[in-house]
């Protein structure tokens, strides 16, 4: 199945179209067609979430749907270390709707919170 998004997006007085890549578009019909099935079955309890001690950015966009910005409050209790990053002029198609102004907060939260050494997956995490 071949997934498309496109969205028009207005700046000021010009118009212009939003969309994903053929590849882009590859990794979101992986996404939905395989790995969400797993997403939708992942069981963590408190202490698991206690596990979790990387810094972790929430990003919603100014558009995004309530139901996101609603569940900003459990993820700050659940994981302390949230920041909260809004990107302005966007829904939930962050980087496709504002992709300036999502590098711009990706690059301040990973200024702020370098990686060092290497990365730990979660298990099972990529494989297809």
């Amino acid at each position: 199945m071949a997934w498309r998004a496109e969205r028009t997006v207005q700046h000021g007085d010009e118009t212009e179209v939003a969309s994903l890549s053929p590849i882009q578009g590859q990794d979101a019909g992986a996404f939905f067609e395989e790995e969400f099935l797993a997403i939708v079955e992942w069981e963590l309890a408190l202490s698991d979430w206690d596990a979790i001690n990387q810094p972790v950015l929430s990003v919603l966009g100014e558009h995004s749907l309530q139901f996101f910005a609603e569940g900003r409050p459990t993820l700050h209790t659940c994981l302390p270390q949230t920041e909260d990053f809004d990107l302005f002029n966007a829904t939930h198609l962050l980087q496709i709707e504002n992709p300036e102004g999502m590098a711009s907060g990706l690059l301040s939260f990973f200024a702020r919170h370098p990686l060092h050494g290497p990365v730990s997956r979660a298990p099972g995490a990529g494989r297809r």
